[in-house]
């Protein structure tokens, strides 16, 4: 019987002892081979965007389907379906910032490059941060028109001590245009309303012609837990929160550990 194993990155798949992001191990390579030796899928659902699929690829040897964005992209047999959001959104969330007086590093996300404007919030200016100024580098200091060049997610850097505040007054601002979740201890996701992992797992659920006992996810944070609502088969890393342990069916150590149950189901 096929089925689907999605699994998150940082803190997930690519765990190698106490560094979140640091890779595949060897562990983890090995049991993904073997699964999908046998016909079934393997999956990554990640807020990172689908740009990084080209590096999963070189690590595991072949191309996974790919939910990038937090379900801003599904990547599947090398078709993208995407989703954006409203061209307007942006400065909505600039002024709100403003009045209400948050403060944080906003990173705007297009099809075309990532956008930062100001650099005189957290991480700027800190301390050894959790992200260094060297990794916005990349961005631009100009925004450019956002009904030619489509948005598709905004990133929020806040100091984490501020992140529940922040959330909290995001979603009462916002709840009901975008999805708000955190990824990170100090990273805000802002994607379109209805883009999230889970809804992404459920499009490749519709493909594949699966149900929900066919299908097993993996993650570690807040922005995981809609995955835990698609299926039974739900495993947390033992290093989450408790708030997110508490919405999954069972607690690993790694993925090779979880796909090895699945496998056995």
């Amino acid at each position: 019987m096929k089925k689907l194993f999605v699994s998150d990155l940082d803190g997930t798949l690519l765990k190698i002892g106490n560094e979140y992001s640091a890779g595949v191990s060897k562990e983890n390579k090995e049991i993904i081979q073997k699964y999908t030796s046998s016909g079934s899928i393997f999956a990554i659902a990640s807020a990172r965007g689908e740009n990084y699929l080209s590096v999963m690829e070189q690590m595991l040897g072949f191309t996974p389907d790919y939910i990038g964005g937090n379900g801003t992209a599904v990547v599947c047999d090398g078709q993208i379906e995407r989703s954006y959001l409203d061209s307007e959104f942006y400065s909505q969330l600039k002024q709100a910032m403003r009045n209400h007086r948050l403060y944080a590093s906003v990173i705007l996300h297009t099809e075309q490059a990532s956008y930062l404007e100001k650099r005189d919030a957290y991480p700027f200016g800190f301390e050894n941060p959790l992200h260094t100024p060297e990794m916005f580098i990349h961005n631009s200091s100009c925004v450019p028109d956002l009904t030619k060049e489509r948005p598709i997610s905004i990133a929020v850097f806040v100091e984490p001590e501020n992140m529940k505040q922040m959330k909290i007054k995001l979603r009462e601002l916002f709840k009901n245009q975008v999805e708000i979740v955190s990824s990170d201890i100090d990273l805000i996701n802002i994607t379109p309303k209805g883009c999230t992992k889970g809804n992404g797992i459920l499009k490749l659920m519709k493909k594949y012609g699966l149900d929900q006992n066919q299908v097993a996810v993996v993650g570690d944070s807040e922005n995981d837990v809609d995955m835990f609502r698609i299926t039974p088969h739900s495993y947390c890393m033992d290093h989450s929160e408790q708030a997110v342990k508490e919405r999954a069916a069972h607690i690993v150590s790694s993925v090779a550990e979880a796909l090895t149950d699945f496998m056995k189901k």
